[in-house]
């Protein structure tokens, strides 16, 4: 099988409306198809791209974590899975940039096995910089967020 028909697209349409999927990827030859559900946070999509050479499916490099200011705190991620700064796609984010927060103030979800936890700040202070794009995936202890912690003086 050297292409995709659109009885192959039909299918794997309905193979992911019917089951609890968010993506599909299939690799055929040098071609690379991503389906994604409508009811994922990211915009559906069908993308073509080559392949990698060496045959082994590859998911691309994960930007460089940003350079952390002197006197900002990085905000880890508790587990591996998908970042979202929103309760759900038609919702604002739970904080932006600039705002400030407080300890245990929700920053974000992670999405992990269909299961969402809340990424809580563990100090008080102001949103510098969100490093994942919201609906990315991220490694366990991945930066996520940077904070100015407020400084209190006694």
């Amino acid at each position: 099988m050297d292409n995709i028909t659109n009885d192959d697209l039909v299918w794997l349409m309905q193979l992911l409306q019917s089951e609890p999927l968010s993506e599909i990827e299939v690799g055929i030859g040098e071609d690379r198809l991503v389906l994604r559900s409508a009811a994922a946070p990211a915009a559906p999509a069908l993308v073509r791209a080559p392949a990698p050479t060496d045959g082994l499916a590859a998911s691309p490099a994960a930007p460089a974590p940003p350079a952390v200011p002197e006197g900002v705190e990085v905000l880890r991620s508790p587990m591996a899975g998908i970042f979202y700064r929103r309760p759900s796609p038609d919702k604002p984010p739970f904080v932006e940039p600039g705002d400030e927060i407080q300890v245990s103030d929700t920053v974000g979800l992670i999405e992990a096995m269909k299961l969402f936890s809340e990424v809580t700040s563990h100090l008080h202070g102001r949103i510098v910089q969100f490093v994942p794009e919201d609906g990315q995936h991220v490694e366990a202890d991945a930066p996520l967020v940077l904070i100015e912690p407020f400084r209190f003086k006694d």
